[in-house]
């Protein structure tokens, strides 16, 4: 029996800081958000849709599930390699 598809949409915006640093697991693609700016992040595949979520003192770690894909999109709308 195949894995049915998940998809997991959150936003990440920066707040209270200057920057952030978001790194994207598993390739460790890395953006710096800036304050009061936004990432639309989009996960999908098949699997459990379980997404990690780290906290590191000037960022976050985002990591999907085992085959997941992920899509990261700024607030003009650009695609940002993951």
């Amino acid at each position: 029996m195949a894995s049915r598809e998940r998809n997991v949409s959150l936003v990440l915006q920066c707040m209270r800081t200057q920057e952030c640093q978001i790194y994207f697991e598993p390739e460790g693609s890395d953006h710096t958000l800036k304050e009061g700016d936004l990432f639309d992040v989009m996960i999908s595949g098949p699997g459990s849709g379980k997404v990690e979520i780290a906290f590191l003192p000037k960022g976050l770690i985002v990591g999907g599930w085992s085959g997941s894909s992920t899509r990261v999109r700024n607030r003009a709308g650009e695609d940002l390699r993951t």
